[in-house]
């Protein structure tokens, strides 16, 4: 399993989940490369991909650490699920916003198949202010 990631490479979605799930030391790794190219393919965009990967992590905290308390110090894993699932919504509310700005991932094709229909395009084109 492989590991790759370098701040001068921000323009992959790789890098770019990498960097926001601060999954970026190389000697110890939360995901290899493959499991964050499958978040990419599953989710289509990064910022929701980052946001799945914060998600398993805060499903792994939930089932390794629980609530721990040794000597003075106590751990939280359902607190520590939480916070990265807060995150995990952020990035998914930061996709919604930048597809909105796109147009939303929505178009929508007039066809043109009589003469009725290349009148009603005109008129269309007419209102939006095309013509």
């Amino acid at each position: 399993m492989a590991f790759t990631f370098s701040v001068l490479d921000l323009d992959s979605d790789l890098a770019r989940v990498r960097l926001r799930i601060r999954d970026t030391a190389a000697d110890a790794p939360i995901f290899a490369d493959e499991e964050i190219d499958a978040f990419v393919s599953i989710e289509g965009d990064w910022r929701r991909a980052a946001a799945l990967a914060l998600e398993t992590i805060a499903a792994q905290q939930i089932l390794l650490l629980k609530v721990i308390t040794i000597l003075d110090v106590k751990t939280d894993g359902a607190a520590v699920a939480k916070e990265l699932r807060a995150e995990a919504q952020q990035l998914r509310e930061q996709s919604r916003q930048a597809e909105d700005e796109d147009g939303g991932g929505l178009d929508v094709i007039e066809m043109i198949t009589n003469d009725f229909t290349y009148r009603e395009r005109l008129h269309d084109e007419w209102l939006r202010g095309n013509l």
